[in-house]
């Protein structure tokens, strides 16, 4: 992730969180005082620093493409639309197994609505009830094409996030709208 703070224990100590104190460890003279841990320095009687937990964050946004076909007029085809709605599922449960930030967000729309489908991103143990909810009630209809639901939330994700998208087709303007988000260095899958 490139988020240097974050909910999950990274493997490497490139950085640290302070918020997660692990322990303490003799000072070394590279240690900044802020970091000098007071009452363990008065019990061992020798200087004493805070050793800190490196974290990383996992978001995963799953983007889902409800067009079918090359151009959204030309109508759709059920089967296609119902494997992507299930390959959505079934990232946003993966996702949440491993305890991930999962959002959805598609261009489709919830009922009796014009507002393209919007699950914010969230840890929460009801997550995955939450876009299985929304994945069950999206309608059929494009709000707004693919490449432009990219361009215009990209600029609203967290800059770690993994971007997925699942689309069962793939237009040169989308393929354009991927390679320049991965120009500006967003993640995607």
């Amino acid at each position: 992730s490139k988020e240097p703070l974050g909910d999950v224990r990274a493997d490497r100590r490139l950085f640290e969180d302070p918020n997660r104190t692990i322990g303490v460890r003799p000072y070394s003279w590279q240690d900044p005082l802020k970091r000098i841990h007071w009452a363990a320095t008065a019990r061992r009687q020798t200087l004493q620093v805070r050793a800190y937990e490196p974290t990383t964050s996992h978001q995963l946004i799953i983007f889902l493409n409800m067009v079918t076909l090359p151009r959204y007029w030309q109508g759709t085809m059920p089967a296609l639309l119902e494997q992507a709605i299930s390959i959505a599922a079934s990232v946003a449960a993966t996702a949440t197994e491993m305890r991930l930030s999962v959002g959805l967000l598609a261009n489709g729309c919830w009922p009796q609505s014009d507002q393209a489908l919007k699950v914010l991103p969230s840890r929460s143990p009801d997550q995955l009830m939450h876009i299985l909810e929304a994945l069950a009630a999206i309608s059929v209809l494009p709000t707004i094409s693919i490449e432009d639901l990219l361009l215009q939330e990209s600029g609203r994700l967290p800059w770690g996030a993994t971007v997925v998208v699942v689309s069962a087709s793939l237009s040169d303007e989308l393929l354009a709208a991927l390679l320049r988000l991965q120009a500006v260095g967003r993640r995607l899958v």
